[in-house]
């Protein structure tokens, strides 16, 4: 339990800062960067840099939190009667706001998120080795390659048209075969 005061008969409990210190800890580095980021002088207001900062894709995905919590800031910054703030954030709203300055000072590199592995053809592959490939790493479209460039992309659509014109002139095996056994893949 936290320490107690006595004001006029009543118990008051005092509560720690540490959770209010470290969102304004947090909320200033966020908001230093996104100066930074703008080019923005003191006069701006949080707001109006934020707007500024939300042309880039990742600060645009955490703006609607940074507005909540920039309410939450000036609740706290601003004290009320006794020198206290009227607002203490919990803990899960000071981990979620550090978690946000990590990721907009630091960004994750393209390295960090790992790479799948890209498969291509060539026009001279036989067509069920590329349809192999494109179900067994469930995608859809795979490169075909001459040399180093992308001439086009073959997609599970080509091949089931190319399939559909093939019904017709020489693969009767497929013509009786049920829809149920396509959807199956």
């Amino acid at each position: 339990m936290e320490p107690k005061e006595q004001i006029k008969g009543a118990v008051v409990f005092l509560m720690s800062h540490e959770h209010s210190d470290r969102f304004l800890s947090a909320f200033s580095r966020i908001e230093q960067h996104l100066r930074k980021l703008t080019n923005s002088n003191k006069q701006e207001t949080f707001s109006t840099i934020l707007g500024r900062a939300s042309s880039q894709a990742t600060i645009r995905g955490f703006s609607d939190d940074l507005r909540e919590f920039a309410d939450l800031r000036n609740a706290i910054v601003h004290e009320r009667g006794g020198g206290y703030p009227i607002a203490e954030p919990h803990v899960e709203t000071v981990q979620r706001l550090e978690q946000i300055e990590k990721f907009i000072s630091q960004p994750p590199t393209v390295e960090s998120l790992g790479t799948m592995p890209v498969f291509t053809c060539t026009p001279g592959d036989p067509i069920g080795t590329a349809a192999k490939a494109m179900l067994n790493g469930k995608f859809s479209q795979l490169g075909v390659y001459q040399q180093d460039e992308c001439i086009v992309l073959l997609t599970s659509e080509k091949i089931a048209r190319w399939l559909a014109a093939k019904l017709q002139a020489d693969l009767y095996i497929l013509v009786d075969a049920p829809v149920e056994q396509v959807l199956g893949c």
